[in-house]
């Protein structure tokens, strides 16, 4: 199965709750056979090799801004997976959304199946 993380920083963490979740459950699914790939931010992810722990990283753009770099980088993930076709894709961190209207409107959107962590 493909999956994508987006909406975190990136891996290997160096910051909060959900990057060291990505971190930590990202190698097992590849373990269980599963292919994924964890979409990173240029401005977090200095590491410079294109895997970690058999992850494919996806570092991508974003805007060094307090409260649009996260919503801005999660958009240009988005865009990006209309190119690679995944099978499940996780979006974590996104707040003051009621979940099922972000799940019905994205399950549209990207064709794909789609999970959103709240915080």
């Amino acid at each position: 199965m493909k999956i994508a993380i987006m909406g975190i920083r990136g891996i290997p963490a160096n910051y909060g709750g959900f990057e060291t979740f990505a971190e930590e459950m990202a190698p097992r699914l590849v373990k269980l056979g599963h292919e994924v790939t964890v979409f990173g931010r240029t401005n977090n992810v200095d590491y410079p090799h294109p895997f970690y722990k058999g992850v494919r990283l996806h570092v991508l753009p974003t805007i060094r801004h307090k409260y649009l770099d996260t919503v801005f980088h999660t958009l240009v993930c988005v865009l990006a997976s209309f190119f690679t076709r995944y099978d499940v894709v996780l979006i974590c961190n996104i707040v003051e959304v009621e979940p099922e209207e972000a799940e019905v409107e994205s399950h549209y959107l990207l064709g794909m199946h789609t999970v959103f962590t709240v915080r």
